[in-house]
């Protein structure tokens, strides 16, 4: 049935796509207020080619035409094509992320080796993190193979350099720039597993409230 719910969705979208020349590529959905390409929007939307996603307080979701799923977290923004996801600020949870499909983050460019990947990619102060939920990913700088982050594992990498960066670096930079308190440098882990959770929570949030607002089950 949840299936049938997405598949509903994109068929709206791909109808609505024969009358303009944006190409149609998906849609997203939020239970709280977003913006696709500066324009405030709620509930659904259509996404075309190129379109900037932008989050305020609560996750949205972008569910693509060829399977693929990002879902953005709270205060998060990314350009999203076809065949890429260019994440500008926050972070994303790619589901059904395969060879063809790329994550960029300034220089970095991540990418899976095998169908039906998930991974987390997030920008904390001055590097990224890049997480596998599941499956193997590999982490390129314009174009030159760094290294690769195994299932279960995470890695952090310096935005302007794409040098791998410790999780000490990560912590110092991100409270350096916020004034935070430092976390504890030992594995972080939990952290990323907590922040999994509630970012989930909010997607099954959004997903069922805008199934119920139109009398339907979302499973």
């Amino acid at each position: 049935m949840r299936r049938m719910g997405v598949v509903a969705l994109l068929s709206a979208g791909l109808a609505w796509s024969g009358f303009g020349a944006d190409r149609f590529i998906g849609v997203v959905a939020g239970i709280g207020s977003y913006s696709v390409n500066e324009s405030p929007s709620t509930g659904t939307t259509n996404l075309t080619d190129g379109a900037r996603v932008e989050t305020a307080l609560a996750p949205s979701q972008v569910v693509m035409e060829n399977g693929t799923a990002i879902l953005f977290g709270t205060r998060s923004a990314g350009v999203v094509s076809l065949d890429r996801l260019l994440l500008q600020r926050g972070a994303a949870r790619v589901e059904a992320f395969d060879p063809n499909f790329k994550i960029r983050v300034n220089a970095l460019e991540i990418g899976s080796d095998e169908p039906n990947t998930k991974v987390l990619v997030r920008t904390t102060g001055r590097t990224v993190e890049v997480a596998s939920l599941g499956g193997s990913v590999r982490v390129t700088d314009d174009g030159v193979r760094m290294t690769r982050v195994m299932a279960g594992a995470k890695m952090f990498f310096d935005q302007e350099n794409g040098a791998p960066a410790s999780a000490k670096q990560a912590n110092q930079q991100t409270a350096s720039q916020t004034g935070a308190s430092r976390a504890p440098t030992g594995p972080s882990d939990r952290n990323t597993v907590l922040w999994f959770i509630g970012i989930t929570g909010g997607a099954a949030i959004v997903i069922g409230s805008l199934a119920a607002a139109e009398g339907k089950s979302p499973f």
